[in-house]
Formats: C-alpha cells, sequence, structure tokens
C-alpha cells in the first residue's frame, strides 16, 4: 500500500481516536486507560507477528525498541494527563502534542547532523505558527 496514504489514514486515525480518548479520560483514570491500551497493543501485536513473523533482533535491537516504549508511554502519560484537565480544550492540546515531527527533526539534526531542508525548515515553521495562532484563538 502507497506509504502517503497510509500517513494520510494514520492522520484521520489519530485525529478520530482523540475525541474517544478524551472522553475516556474523563471518565475513567489513566491507569485503567494504560491497561486497556496495553491489552490492545499486545492483542495487535500478536496478530501482526502471527501474519508477518519475525525477525530476530540483537540486544541493541531490543534496547531501542525498551526505550521507544518508555519514551512513548512518558509522552501518553503526559498527553493524558493534559486531557483529563477539565479547563483544557482538545483542539489545543491536539495541535500542541502534533508538532513531534518538528522535535524529530530538531534531535535528528543535533544527534545525526541530519539537517532539514529549506522546505522541512518552512513548513516545520508553518507548523509552529499555526499552533500559536490556534492557540491564541483557543479552539
Amino acid at each position: 500500500m502507497n506509504p502517503y496514504l497510509l500517513a494520510v489514514l494514520t492522520a484521520l486515525g489519530f485525529g478520530f481516536m482523540l475525541i474517544p480518548w478524551g472522553i475516556a479520560l474523563r471518565r475513567i483514570s489513566s491507569g485503567e486507560f494504560f491497561l486497556v491500551l496495553g491489552v490492545t497493543f499486545l492483542l495487535i501485536g500478536l496478530i501482526q507477528y502471527f501474519f508477518e513473523g519475525g525477525r530476530g533482533y540483537d540486544t541493541r535491537s531490543l534496547q531501542f525498541a525498551i526505550l521507544a516504549s518508555l519514551l512513548y508511554s512518558g509522552a501518553i502519560t503526559a498527553f493524558n494527563y493534559s486531557v483529563r484537565n477539565p479547563d483544557a480544550k482538545l483542539g489545543i492540546i491536539a495541535a500542541i502534542s502534533a508538532t513531534y515531527p518538528v522535535v524529530t527533526s530538531i534531535l535528528e539534526a543535533a544527534i545525526f547532523n541530519k539537517y532539514p531542508t529549506v522546505t522541512q525548515g518552512t513548513l516545520m515553521l508553518v507548523v509552529v505558527a499555526g499552533v500559536v495562532l490556534l492557540s491564541l484563538i483557543g479552539i
């Protein structure tokens, strides 16, 4: 399947997902939500492993997978607590959270000396400007 179509489906999925996510977190605890999320991830992982099989792994790959899982869990925890705040506006939280590709690009430049192109840099500025604008108008 076309990777760009998959990226669009990902954006739509995340966009739609945030509505029930926010509703759930205002009704159950973050811990309960993590249990549901964890079981779901486990089941999806088992299904994908069944259909795709494993590639095997080395210790370094496993360390990176653990690090990514811990960082993801920390980010989700922060997101959960921001969404649970009754004064928080989901649109602003979603917009701020969606700037993570900008963070990734900055980290790539700092760690791997992989600098964004002029077009990528311009688009990153547009993303940041959009978040600022959304925050100012308070959607």
